[in-house]
C-alpha cells in the first residue's frame, strides 16, 4: 500500500547541545514527548519529561556495553577492554576473574600539617580503600597525589569520594577524614598529621586506546581517557599512575615501540593524534589503529576511510619511491621516515584495530562485520571471521594477538578481537571470552518497553495473506492537503539478506539516485553520515518490529529521526519500502510510484540510505532513504553502522507530522 499525505505546517524548533543534541518542538497542538539521551560523562541513560523538564536515570542503563579497545598481557595470559567506562581485565583462556582495572580518577590534596620532615616520611595515602602510590607533591603542610579507582561508579553515586573516604599515614601515626577541632589539636603540639582540609577533584574516566608493556619487571597499561583528553599509564603491579600525554582527545590507536638504543632497552609510544608531542606522520585522513613491529622497526596503521599503510621508522624515502606515491596519498608528510599504502578497502568499510606478528597482519572492519587478515609478504586479504550474515559478528573494534609469531597464532587461533556490543572472542570459531552483550540486549528491549508502553494504542494492525509483499511509504512536499493511495505489491523469494553491510549497498543506491536526478538535469546529492544514521536507526526498527511505516516503533516520525541524529535541516523528506531484495528492485518501485520519484528528484542536497534484514519478518528486506538539506550541514560518511556519541530516542504522544517532507519557514 502507498498512501501520500501532506500537510504544511509553521513549526518553531529550538536546538540545544548539552553532551547530546535534544529537540523540543511546538506548534498549534499541544505535544507531550520524553527524550531519552545518554551523557557521555556518566553513561547512564536519562529520560526528560517534556511536561516539565524533570529528568529520571533509567535503572541499569549505566550497565550498557560498548567496547571499543583491547590489548592482551601475554606473560599473565590475561585480556585487557574498554567498555567506554572503565578498563577491566579478564583471564584469556575462559574470561573468568573479571576485575576493574580504572573505572575514576581522583585527584586528592591533603592540607593541614605533620605531614613528615620528607616525602619520605608519607608511609601511605589511601583513596576510598585504594592505595594512592603517585604523589605529585609534597611539603609538611600539604601532600597531593593521583589515583586511578578500580571501580565503576553512576550517576547517583556522586560525589562519589568524600573526606571521610581519604586517609594519610605518617611514621607517627594516621588520620582518616579531617579534624574538626583542628586549631586545638595543632595547639597540643600531636605529633601525628593533623588534617585541616581536603580537595578532592575526582571524575569518571572515558577510556578508549589500550596498549600493554608486559615485559619482565615492567606490567603497564597504556590508557586514553577522552574525558580529560590525556594518555595515562598505570602500572598493573601497583597502583601508580602517570600522565604520559595532555591534551590528547579523541585518541583511537596506541602502539608502543620497544627497541635497542645504544645496547639499552628503550620505549616509545605511538598515538593517532597530532599534538605537541613528536609528529611522526601528518596529513592523515581519521587515523584509527596502530600495530609496531619492533624487531623491524616497522609501524603499520589504517585509516577509518579504508587505507592501510606501513611505515620504516629511520628509512627516508628515495626520490623513486616518493615519484611512486599514490595521488591520494600525497597530502601526507612523512619526514625521516619510508611509507606506504599496502591495502586499499572500500571506503565505507569503517577500519579500526589493526595488530601484527611476525606472519600476518590483523584488521578489523567495523561496517562490514568482519575480521580480515593478510600475509605480509603480499597484503592480500584474508576473511578469518564475519563477512557473512550468519556470522554473528556486531561491529568489531579491537583486535589482539597472543603472540609475536605468527606460525603460533595461526595454530592456536589465539587473536582476539572485541565488538562494539559487548563481546571479546577468539579465533575464527568466534570461541567467547568474555559477554556483555546479553546485558546490552536486555537494556536495549526494556528501554523500548518502558517506552513503548506509554504510547496511547492508535495505530491500526494489518494483515497481509502474502508472506512475502514489498510496500513502499512516501510523501511529497509539491501539494497541498492531498491523499494518493494504490497498491504496490513485489514477490520475493529472496531467503537471506542481500546485503551484511552498508558499504555492499550506500554506494550503489546513491549512484542510482543521481542518475535518475542526472537524467532530468538536477545536480547529484552527496553523503552525509547524519543521514545514514537516521536511515539505519528506521530500517532496523522496521526489521526488527516487523512493520511498515513513516512511523517508528517508538513514535518517532521521519523529522525527529533525522533531528535526533543531529542534522539541522530547512528541508527533509524521507522514503521507505519493504520486501524488495536488492537495490534495483526497489529503485524500480520507487521511480514508479510519483510521491517517491519526486522525493528522489526533489529540492535536497544530501542523502542517507539504509537496509535492514529479518527473515522472521513479513517482508524480511527493509529499506530507507532519507534526504535533506541544510546551509550548516556538510557531505560526510562517518560511522555509519557505528556511533561513537549516542542518539537520543524521541517518544511523543502527538505526530508532529503526518508529512515526509517538512520545510522550516526560514529556509
Amino acid at each position: 500500500m502507498l498512501r501520500n499525505a501532506v500537510r504544511w505546517r509553521s513549526r518553531s524548533l529550538l536546538f540545544i547541545l548539552w553532551c547530546l543534541l535534544l529537540f523540543s518542538v511546538t506548534s498549534s497542538k499541544t505535544s507531550t514527548s520524553t527524550v531519552y539521551f545518554r551523557q557521555q560523562s556518566g553513561g547512564s541513560i536519562f529520560a526528560i519529561d517534556g511536561r516539565d523538564g524533570s529528568e529520571t536515570e533509567i535503572e541499569g542503563s549505566s550497565e550498557y556495553a560498548r567496547f571499543v579497545g583491547l590489548a592482551i598481557h601475554r606473560r599473565h595470559g590475561r585480556i585487557f577492554w574498554s567498555d567506554g567506562r572503565a578498563v577491566k581485565s579478564a583471564n584469556a583462556t575462559d574470561g573468568s576473574d573479571v576485575e576493574v582495572v580504572v573505572g575514576a580518577l581522583a585527584r586528592v590534596v591533603w592540607v593541614g600539617t605533620n605531614f613528615g620532615q620528607s616525602q619520605a616520611d608519607v608511609q601511605m595515602l589511601t583513596v576510598k580503600g585504594t592505595r594512592c602510590d603517585s604523589i605529585i607533591s609534597w611539603s609538611p603542610e600539604r601532600v597531593e597525589c593521583i589515583v586511578g579507582l578500580p571501580l565503576r561508579f553512576s550517576q547517583t553515586q556522586l560525589p562519589f569520594v568524600s573526606e571521610d573516604d581519604c586517609s594519610i599515614q605518617t611514621n607517627h601515626g594516621p588520620m582518616t577524614g579531617i579534624a574538626l577541632n583542628y586549631n586545638e589539636m595543632f595547639a597540643l603540639g600531636t605529633s601525628s598529621p593533623i588534617v585541616e582540609r581536603v580537595d578532592i577533584y575526582a571524575n569518571f574516566v572515558l577510556p578508549h586506546a589500550l596498549a600493554i608493556d608486559d615485559r619482565e619487571g615492567e606490567d603497564w597499561l597504556y590508557w586514553s581517557n577522552s574525558e580529560d583528553g590525556t594518555i595515562y599509564r598505570s602500572s598493573l603491579r601497583s597502583n601508580v599512575i602517570e600522565v604520559l600525554q595532555r591534551r590528547c582527545w579523541s585518541v583511537r590507536g596506541l602502539a608502543l615501540n620497544i627497541f635497542q638504543d645504544a645496547g639499552k632497552e628503550r620505549v616509545s609510544l605511538m598515538y593517532s593524534l597530532e599534538s605537541k608531542a613528536q609528529v611522526l606522520l601528518s596529513g592523515l585522513r581519521s587515523p584509527r589503529g596502530l600495530a609496531m613491529d619492533s624487531t623491524n622497526q616497522i609501524l603499520f596503521f589504517n585509516e577509518k576511510t579504508g587505507r592501510i599503510f606501513q611505515v620504516r621508522l629511520g628509512k627516508t624515502m628515495t626520490a623513486r619511491q616518493k615519484a611512486s606515491i599514490l595521488p591520494d596519498d600525497a597530502s601526507i608528510v612523512s619526514p625521516g621516515v619510508g611509507i606506504r599504502r599496502i591495502a586499499t578497502l572500500a571506503s565505507m568499510t569503517r577500519l579500526d584495530g589493526i595488530a601484527v606478528d611476525s606472519k600476518y597482519l590483523y584488521w578489523c572492519e567495523t561496517n562490514t562485520n568482519t575480521v580480515a587478515r593478510a600475509l605480509r609478504r603480499d597484503f592480500q586479504r584474508q576473511v578469518v571471521v564475519g563477512g557473512t550474515a550468519n556470522s554473528m559478528l556486531s561491529w568489531p573494534r579491537g583486535i589482539a594477538l597472543g603472540s609475536d609469531d605468527g606460525d603460533i597464532n595461526d595454530l592456536k587461533h589465539s587473536f582476539y578481537y572485541s565488538e562494539y556490543t559487548g563481546r571479546v572472542s577468539r579465533g575464527s570459531s568466534q570461541t567467547v571470552i568474555v559477554n556483555e552483550y546479553n546485558l546490552f540486549v536486555s537494556i536495549a528491549h526494556s528501554l523500548f518497553n518502558s517506552h513503548h508502553s506509554k504510547q496511547p494504542k492508535h495505530q491500526k494492525m494489518v494483515s497481509f495473506s502474502k508472506t512475502s509483499l514489498a510496500i513502499l511509504f512516501a510523501i511529497s512536499a509539491t501539494s497541498t492537503d492531498a491523499d494518493v493511495s494504490g497498491n504496490l505489491r513485489h514477490e520475493s523469494r529472496t531467503l537471506q539478506a542481500k546485503y551484511t553491510s552498508t558499504s555492499q549497498y550506500a554506494a550503489s543506491m546513491l549512484a542510482s539516485v543521481n542518475a535518475q536526478r542526472a537524467a532530468q538535469g538536477l545536480p547529484a546529492l552527496c553523503m552525509n553520515a547524519k543521514l545514514m544514521a537516521a536511515s539505519m536507526r528506521h530500517s532496523t526498527d522496521m526489521a526488527v518490529n516487523n512493520f511498515m511505516s513513516h512511523t517508528g516503533s517508538d513514535g518517532s516520525t521521519m523529522s525527529m529521526r533525522v533531528t535526533a541524529a543531529g542534522y539541522k535541516w530547512t528541508r527533509v523528506a524521507e522514503n521507505v519500502a519493504a520486501g524488495q531484495s536488492s537495490v534495483a528492485a526497489v529503485m524500480t518501485s520507487w521511480m514508479n510510484s510519483p510521491g517517491h520519484r519526486a522525493n528522489i528528484l526533489g529540492d535536497y542536497t544530501m542523502f542517507g540510505t539504509a537496509y535492514a534484514y529479518n527473515i522472521g519478518s513479513t517482508y524480511k528486506h527493509y529499506w530507507t532513504q532519507n534526504f535533506g538539506k541544510g546551509s550548516t550541514e556538510a557531505c560526510s560518511y562517518e560511522d555509519v553502522e557505528y556511533v561513537d556519541a549516542p542518539t537520543p530516542t524521541l517518544n511523543s504522544t502527538t505526530d508532529l507530522t503526518d508529512n515526509s517532507t517538512v520545510v522550516l519557514p526560514n529556509e
